[in-house]
This record gives C-alpha cells, sequence and structure tokens, in this order.
C-alpha cells in the first residue's frame, strides 16, 4: 500500500485485468476504467497473472480546480472509481497523446501536454458529473457511509456538523 502526497492521481485501464485495493475497499477493474485518487489516498494495485494489467499513470502535482478542495480531483476525500464507456478511446487518446508528448520533447511539448490534461481532466470532470447525477447510483447512501466512518474514526472527540461537513467536503446544508 501507497500513497502520495503531493500528487493526484489518474489511473487508466488500457488491457487486462486486476484489482485496486483502496483503503478496506478492493475494486476489480478491467480495459476502459479509470481510478482518481486525490492526494495521500492509501492503495495498492494487484495485476491478474493471466490477464496482465496495462495502465497509464498520470501524477499530477498542484493540482487546484475550482469548487474542489486542493489537491482533490474528486469532490469527496474517497478516490473515485469509474467505468469510462462511451468516453474510453477520448481519455485513452488524450492519455497517449500526452505521454507521446512528453516522450518526443519537441518544440511546444510542454504547451501541448498542458492543454492535454486540462482537456482530459474537464472530461474526467464531466464523467464524474454524469455518473453522480445518474439515477441508477445512489449517492446519499455513499456520503451516509463516509459520515459514519468519519464518526467511527472521531467519536472520542467533539464533533459538530461543520466538522463533518469539512472533512467530506459538503455544504452542512446538504
Amino acid at each position: 500500500m501507497h500513497s502520495h502526497p503531493d500528487l493526484v492521481e489518474i489511473l487508466y485501464i488500457s488491457e487486462g485485468e486486476g484489482d485496486f485495493i483502496i483503503g478496506d475497499t478492493t475494486y476489480h477493474a478491467v480495459k476502459g476504467n479509470v481510478l482518481l485518487y486525490n492526494q495521500n489516498v492509501l492503495h495498492d494495485e494487484k495485476s491478474n497473472s493471466d490477464n496482465p494489467l496495462n495502465f497509464y499513470f498520470c501524477g499530477i502535482g498542484n493540482l487546484y480546480i475550482k469548487g474542489y478542495p486542493e489537491g482533490c480531483i474528486t469532490q469527496s476525500k474517497s478516490p473515485f472509481f469509474l467505468d469510462s464507456g462511451e468516453y474510453s478511446e477520448k481519455i485513452e487518446t488524450y492519455i497517449r497523446d500526452i505521454f507521446e508528448e512528453c516522450s518526443r520533447q519537441s518544440e511546444g511539448y510542454e504547451i501541448m501536454s498542458y492543454n492535454l490534461l486540462v482537456s482530459l481532466i474537464i472530461l474526467i470532470l464531466r464523467i464524474q458529473n454524469e455518473y453522480q447525477n445518474s439515477p441508477e447510483i445512489n449517492t446519499s447512501s455513499n456520503i451516509t457511509i463516509e459520515i459514519k466512518k468519519f464518526i467511527d474514526e472521531n467519536y472520542k472527540q467533539d464533533i459538530s456538523l461543520n466538522k463533518i461537513s469539512d472533512s467530506l467536503y459538503l455544504s452542512t446544508d446538504y
């Protein structure tokens, strides 16, 4: 298990399958899945030996997205696991192009890589938004689990609604 104190992480599974352990939860990932880790999220990857993982890892330092906590690519402290579905090819193209630009280092590659990265992040934010607003997803139960986890971890302290909402990046009204 490891974490990155100064990096946000985007993993895109381009081939194979494997298990991703995030905290106490294991996710089975296959081609087209995207895993998003905010800074300091403890995680591990285990490839399936019969169908080995091939994935792109994109570590981003000093990330700040308006409306998100600093160092976060997801709204909650939890990592985000999603199937990129119809956007799979576009995500893979952005990531592959970023890697090619950085490998070749042709004139202007920094600007090109930066713009591709911004496009990738915007696309991922759109997918997260669609996923979270999907009627099949009961996000309130996920939030309830996060609140319970926070209370379980901090029950010996004075816990206010403000502390809970701040720790989970939610409004107190919500």
